[in-house]
């Protein structure tokens, strides 16, 4: 009986010790000796050898204060949460439980105590309370709206944010979720309580990312949000949860939407003076035919001719002009199948440009210069467009060039062939560089024209199936290059262009 009992012990996963009526110990197990790291002590016979604390109150318990003494002085059972020195001189958290044992008679003949270590539990407790004081610290800093939801869908915690969000600070308990009321920004649709991002998650177990919604506080406010939510589950079976996240967007889609209705206003505004620029435009065109009329009867015919010659190209280009902005408008300008693709030389079509603005240049005091390298590759290109470009490129770089400076153009040839014009100043910065093709984009505070010209010749390069950018260059405000395919030839075309030379 004594083995099987000891034997019986020995299985017991707590510590047990059985005292006498002295006080003495008569019997533990292995567990006991293992708690109290005993296993090399072999004549364990009373607590003398034992310290302990109370986790409670921090205090040293005295030999009087032990489980087994009260059970054997009073006949009281306890139950107490103590920290332990163990024998080795570690320290262990027990929760020690002791009870009088009698005899047939009525008397206390010993006792009887339980030690279960709890040390690596309460590690466990310890760490699951600080994460959730984390994690309940990182929720109520969140500058997001959360939500969290029981199985049941009904709405079990909110974070500060998502009661500032709807106006819930006088709200508790907060109210059920079909109080809340929410509509879908695409459709215009109200969104009804089962159709929450919260309650799809429950009911599919899967992430709702991020929908648009327009909604309306509990305290009158209204704001658009972006609403996501997900499902939480406990070891990947049926979801216990949800949570759900409210982000603010309302300013951003404010600010979205401004935007939009301003490019909308100036695309519509770019139409409309498009539109009416042809009207000027198809009547200087018929008093310049007029004039070739009546140039038989005048003194001097040929001049008169010629003007009206120089009025027609000039009006010719204007119509152009008109046409590529009601394109912009429309976004229709980098369709290639609008442009007139001929072969096309290079060199002549920088030679034309030139020839076109030395006059314009000079009147300002500045230096045109062309730069072509021979033997450039045909290209294939829309000949009246392409001038178009450079004529733009040009304006540009007179506007922004003082008298006294230079303007270089030219051309060469890596593959595809690479046009190129750059002029000197004060350097561009990366943002502005990056920023100019941009409609209406202009350069500082000068406002003179209304800053198409960079994204005209961006839309006819693109066209053309070309890039067209802006880099910096030693010494010069910037330089302007734009690339065109090349036409595989037997052999280069060749370019005797008299162009004008740099001066010293």
């Amino acid at each position: 009986m004594e083995r099987l009992l000891q034997g019986l012990i020995d299985l017991m996963p707590v510590g047990v010790w059985v005292a006498n009526n002295k006080g003495r110990f008569v019997r533990m197990n292995r567990a006991a000796r293992r708690i109290w790291r005993a296993e090399a002590h072999e004549n364990l016979q009373d607590m003398a050898s034992f310290r302990a604390w109370s986790v409670d109150s921090g205090e040293e318990l005295t030999s009087g204060d032990w489980g087994l003494q009260q059970a054997l002085r009073h006949g009281k059972t306890s139950e107490r949460l103590m920290r332990i020195r163990c024998l080795d001189g570690s320290e262990r958290t027990i929760v020690n439980t002791a009870a009088p044992l009698s005899d047939g008679r009525g008397r206390i003949s010993g006792a009887v105590a339980i030690n279960e270590d709890v040390t690596d539990l309460l590690a466990i407790r310890s760490l699951s309370d600080r994460r959730g004081e984390l994690l309940q610290t990182v929720l109520d800093l969140l500058p997001v709206g959360v939500f969290r939801f029981d199985e049941n869908g009904r709405i079990a915690e909110a974070n500060p944010a998502a009661r500032r969000l709807w106006g819930l600070d006088d709200y508790s308990p907060l109210p059920d979720i079909g109080n809340f009321q929410t509509w879908d920004v695409a459709t215009g649709e109200r969104v009804m309580p089962g159709g929450w991002a919260s309650s799809q998650a429950l009911r599919r177990g899967e992430a709702i990312r991020e929908e648009l919604l327009d909604i309306r506080g509990f305290n009158g406010s209204t704001r658009t949000i972006f609403n996501s939510a997900a499902s939480l589950h406990l070891h990947q079976v049926q979801p216990i949860g949800a949570v759900a996240v409210n982000q603010d967007v309302s300013s951003l889609y404010r600010t979205q939407q401004q935007l939009r209705a301003a490019v909308r206003d100036r695309e519509e505004l770019l139409a409309f003076v498009a539109h009416d620029l042809r009207n000027p435009l198809a009547g200087l065109m018929l008093l310049a035919s007029s004039m070739e009329h009546m140039a038989s009867d005048s003194a001097n015919p040929a001049e008169i001719a010629a003007l009206a010659g120089s009025m027609q190209k000039r009006v010719r280009e204007l119509a152009g002009l008109v046409d590529d902005l009601l394109a912009i408008s429309a976004g229709t300008l980098a369709d290639a199948s609008m442009l007139d693709l001929q072969k096309t030389n290079p060199g002549q079509v920088i030679h034309d440009a030139v020839e076109q603005h030395t006059d314009l240049f000079e009147a300002r005091g500045i230096h045109l210069v062309g730069q072509v390298n021979p033997g450039l590759p045909a290209v294939m290109a829309d000949r009246k467009r392409l001038q178009r470009v450079w004529n733009n490129l040009l304006d540009n770089a007179l506007k922004h060039t003082e008298p006294g400076g230079q303007v270089t153009v030219g051309a060469v040839s890596h593959g595809a062939v690479t046009f190129h014009i750059s002029n000197s100043g004060l350097a561009l910065s990366k943002d502005q560089m990056r920023e100019m093709f941009r409609p209406f984009w202009q350069a500082g505070r000068d406002r003179r024209g209304v800053g198409l010209g960079l994204s005209i010749a961006r839309a006819i390069i693109e066209a053309h199936g070309g890039t067209i950018w802006a880099e910096s260059a030693q010494g010069q405000r910037v330089c302007m290059k734009f690339e065109l395919p090349r036409i595989e030839l037997t052999r280069p075309v060749q370019q005797e262009l008299s162009m004008p030379a740099p001066e010293a």
